[in-house]
Parts: C-alpha cells; sequence; structure tokens
C-alpha cells in the first residue's frame, strides 16, 4: 500500500469536500443577500454582515472538521502500517523451528532466561516441538532442570522459579512485544514528524 498516495487522495477528497461546503455556503449567502435587498438598505447591511459572520463560522468549522477527518484518517493508517510491520514479522517468524540457526538461538533465549531469573532449581517452560532442542542445549550448558511442555509458542521458552512466583518470559512473542513497546515511541516520532 502506498502511504503517500493514501494521504494525498485524502488530501484530495478533503478538498473536494472542502469546495462543494464552500459553494453550498456561498449559494446561501447569495440568497440571504437578495432577500435583504427587497427589504431595504438598513435590513440589507444587518443581514449581509449576519450572513458573512454565518459562512465565516461555516467555513471555518467544515475546515476544522475535514482537516480532523483527514488527520484521523491518517493517523488510523500510520497505526495500521505499524501493527502490520510486527504482524509480518511474527509471521516470517512462524517457521523458526525450521531454521538452521533455531538451536543456537534456542540456546540463547535459555541463557538469557536463566541469567536473569539467577534462581536454583528453575523450571523451564516449553512448546512439546521444543523438546528435543530444548534437553540437547541443556545437556551442552550442563544444566539440570525441570522441563514442562505446558506453553504454545512460535519459538523460545519461559523460565521460572521452582515455586513459580518469578517468571521470565523469553518466547520469540514476548521478545516481539518488547520490540514494539521499545520501537513505538521511535518509529511514531518518524510518522508523525515529531
Amino acid at each position: 500500500m502506498n502511504t503517500g498516495k493514501f494521504i494525498d487522495d485524502i488530501h484530495t477528497i478533503a478538498c473536494e469536500e472542502v469546495n462543494v461546503i464552500l459553494e453550498k455556503a456561498e449559494k446561501e449567502v447569495s440568497d440571504i443577500i437578495q432577500d435583504a435587498k427587497r427589504k431595504g438598505t438598513v435590513i440589507e447591511e444587518i443581514h449581509r454582515d449576519e450572513a458573512e459572520k454565518i459562512i465565516e463560522t461555516q467555513k471555518v468549522t467544515a475546515l476544522f472538521n475535514v482537516r480532523s477527518e483527514v488527520k484521523k484518517n491518517s493517523n488510523l493508517e500510520k497505526c495500521n502500517m505499524f501493527d502490520s510491520c510486527f504482524e509480518t514479522a511474527l509471521n516470517q517468524l512462524r517457521e523458526i523451528r525450521k531454521q538452521e540457526g533455531y538451536y543456537v538461538i534456542f540456546k540463547k533465549l535459555l541463557r538469557e532466561a536463566l541469567e536473569e531469573l539467577d534462581e536454583p532449581n528453575p523450571i523451564i517452560h516449553i512448546d512439546a516441538r521444543d523438546a528435543t532442542v530444548c534437553k540437547d542445549v541443556l545437556r551442552e550448558l550442563v544444566v539440570q532442570c525441570n522441563i514442562q511442555s505446558d506453553i504454545e509458542s512460535i519459538g523460545g521458552l519461559c523460565v521460572s522459579s521452582s515455586d513459580e512466583k518469578i517468571t521470565v518470559l523469553n518466547t520469540i512473542e514476548s521478545r516481539v512485544e518488547r520490540a514494539r513497546e521499545l520501537l513505538k515511541q521511535e518509529i511514531f516520532g518518524v510518522l508523525y514528524g515529531s
């Protein structure tokens, strides 16, 4: 989707709506002026002033409404783009287990989670599809842990203390969500020009 074209289209539509509103307002003014001319000079001046004020108010209101709608649509599109980026990333990561480097990734995720938890006898919560790789990594790291295949994830794991009061999430999804939150301010700064 071409965001620039989308924003240009919204701007073009907004300009057309403003022109229609302005044409309608000008016709109303013309009608009011004709009526005022029939009633006399004094009344004409009073009506003309009132009509101009009404037109100006309508014009300002119409412009404000159109600009607000354009801004709202633009902001919505930017939010959709932001969400789409992370959805695309998650969709691409759904096949991570099939990649040759998944063993190394899993080992890094496990090591980080164990270091962050820093508790004796941790419990490793994994997706059942990671049982073999988890056992191999634990053997390589020479770590004794209780393994529970009780989560579903794209990849990665959670590690908890033996009493399960403390849990470290280190799944692919949790990492993408943390990245999303960390990058949100920076990305929206670029999207919104701040």
